[in-house]
């Protein structure tokens, strides 16, 4: 006896126009979102230009308070070495002349090599500030010159651009996946197969790749050369893995099917 078909289930209008407005929302915060990152990022590497570019601030400039478009060096002091915060680093710069209560504080992502070369404070440490527009945007400290830049530094502003970019993009891909689960299957537009399995999968892929990615140029926004370099290659190879599993699982279940046939 063949069994018929089981009909697909009514769906209450309530509901579907629930689930479509939560897809709206999620897609109108998505491109919101990556559209100010990205417009961040930009300006902020248009910003980072001008200040490869920049002279050396005029003798007579203190660099740390000045908003010309000049680039100057100050040798400061940390006496209390770096402090821990999350992901972050802090560091409080004596700024000179000595005595002078002059004081800077200035965060930079995470950087074990320039902690150890500033010390915990034991003993205080000389640190090389560079200084654009008065922002500190990069500092260097210890014999072998462990240079990095701070949060002011416009590349990494930029970094932290992108990263936001990638994690609304994430947005982007649930509200497509969710739309295609809530319509194209149901009214046919998209028929089942291992197209569309690799579709969503290698979606769900992207999109993980692309929220880690972003995540890590949060965090470490001086690192858009080596996410860029590992996160496609990886998200690939792991797509290219899906792939091998679907077809081997779909040849594995029309081979029970012969064989019960």
């Amino acid at each position: 006896m063949v069994r018929n078909a089981r009909p697909p289930r009514p769906v209450r209008p309530w509901a579907l126009g629930l689930r479509i407005a939560i897809c709206s929302i999620l897609l109108v915060l998505g491109l919101i979102g990556m559209g100010v990152s990205l417009s961040q990022a930009v300006g902020e590497y248009s910003a980072a230009g001008r200040m490869a570019s920049a002279p050396t601030c005029a003798a007579g400039v203190d660099p740390t308070t000045t908003s010309e478009d000049c680039v100057g060096t100050v040798n400061a002091v940390a006496p209390d070495g770096a402090f821990e915060i999350d992901t972050e680093e802090s560091i409080e710069l004596d700024l000179p002349p000595a005595n002078s209560e002059n004081y800077d504080w200035v965060d930079y992502p995470g950087n074990a090599r320039f902690d150890a070369a500033v010390g915990d404070g034991t003993s205080p440490t000389v640190v090389r500030a560079e200084y654009w527009e008065g922002q500190a945007v990069t500092l260097t400290a210890g014999d072998q010159g462990v240079t990095v830049t701070t949060d002011e530094n416009p590349n990494n502003l930029g970094g932290a651009g992108i990263g936001g970019a990638l994690m609304s993009f994430t947005l982007v891909l649930i509200a497509v996946l969710m739309f295609i689960g809530i319509r194209a299957i149901r009214l046919r537009w998209l028929r089942p197969g291992i197209v569309l399995q690799l579709f969503v999968s290698a979606s769900i892929v992207l999109g993980l790749g692309a929220f880690v990615a972003g995540v890590c140029l949060v965090n470490q926004p001086a690192r858009v050369a080596l996410v860029a370099a590992i996160a496609p290659p990886v998200t690939l190879g792991l797509t290219g893995f899906v792939w091998l599993a679907l077809r081997s699982g779909r040849r594995s279940r029309a081979r029970l099917v012969r064989a019960v046939r």
